[in-house]
């Protein structure tokens, strides 16, 4: 998923593999619920509630709106197989 605030600039766009801050390094995972988890410590967290830093370090511990991440999750969800409509669709509910 590309950074949300990246999307709302139109600034240069590519897609990000998430982690987690601080010395967790984890890979973060969103489910269909729009819950943030990270594989390595387990903690959990909603979407909407997230702090964000890209790739670029252009936006550094950002919060993003409901409408920024609507629009980074249909950019990131390209690829995405079975159930894409659904999956996306409850994100979406659930921001």
């Amino acid at each position: 998923m590309p950074c949300p605030k990246c999307v709302n600039e139109y600034t240069r766009i590519h897609l990000e593999q998430w982690t987690h801050g601080g010395n967790c390094n984890g890979r973060l995972l969103i489910d269909s619920n729009a819950i943030v988890h990270c594989e390595k410590c387990g903690k959990t967290a909603p979407l909407s509630k997230m702090r964000i830093t890209c790739d670029s370090h252009k936006h550094i511990n950002a919060s993003a709106s409901r409408t920024e991440f609507a629009s980074a999750v249909s950019i990131g969800c390209i690829g995405v197989i079975d159930n894409k409509i659904h999956w996306f669709k409850s994100i979406l509910d659930h921001i």
